[in-house]
């Protein structure tokens, strides 16, 4: 199969700012070991992104070495060349900048660079998106995730400038962990045909305000980090 040649534009006279994705990989790695895709959001999700012409992969991974194994064989395959956008999707105890790997931490640039590093061969003019849901493991089984704090200005100091990259991650106790992912896919079924990635991002910190601000045990709202260089529409 001829490899997709980019950037893929809209083809609209003038609009270089646009990009339209045409054949996407949605990966998915839960390290809870409970098979997020029959959770029901995840399931509802990875079924949304199948409809939107993405390649769907998913991945129980048990510890650091596993999930850097995986993604490193994923990011170096030469049919990830034949997808114009990656999303990765992944599920675990955590916070802002790192995740538990159930044996060791990951940061989260490492995560990205793995996916973005010399050995990938993923374009780096294509969006890489990273949709993290964590939870801080103060009612998972009593484990308690207790790690450096980093801001989000650290973060994007670290992230290359030409990575096109966004992250997008909320973290909560594993009360309700799927409130982000269950935002995300009312939103994206609703306005994925007329608004970029960005802007149904922010639709989500809106709708996830709107549904919980009245909840003192769980405030909830999800972050982004974007050093994307054009506005992304999934549809």
């Amino acid at each position: 199969m001829e490899s997709i040649r980019f950037p893929y534009y809209s083809g609209r006279s003038g609009d270089e700012l646009t990009y339209r994705v045409n054949k996407g990989l949605l990966v998915v790695f839960d390290f809870f070991n409970n098979n997020v895709s029959q959770d029901n959001d995840y399931f509802e999700l990875i079924k949304y992104f199948k409809e939107l012409n993405f390649g769907t992969e998913s991945y129980n991974v048990s510890c650091r070495e596993n999930f850097i194994t995986k993604c490193s064989e994923l990011a170096s395959c030469n049919k990830i060349q034949d997808y114009d956008c990656i999303v990765v999707l992944i599920s675990s105890i955590g916070d802002e900048s790192s995740i538990n790997c159930n044996d060791r931490l990951i940061d989260l640039n490492e995560i990205i660079d793995l996916f973005n590093g010399k050995m990938s061969k993923i374009s780096i003019q294509i969006p890489k998106i990273f949709f993290i849901q964590t939870c801080t493991g103060d009612e998972c089984d009593n484990v308690n995730f207790n790690s450096k704090t980093t801001s989000n200005i650290d973060i994007v100091k670290t992230l290359p400038s030409d990575a096109n990259v966004l992250v997008a991650y909320s973290t909560t106790s594993c009360k309700q962990n799927s409130w982000f992912i269950e935002c995300l896919l009312a939103v994206f079924k609703e306005y994925s045909k007329k608004e970029d990635l960005l802007t149904m991002l922010t639709r989500v910190n809106r709708e996830m305000y709107s549904m919980y601000m009245y909840d003192e045990d769980e405030k909830m709202i999800s972050s982004q980090i974007s050093q994307l260089t054009y506005k992304v529409f999934i549809n």
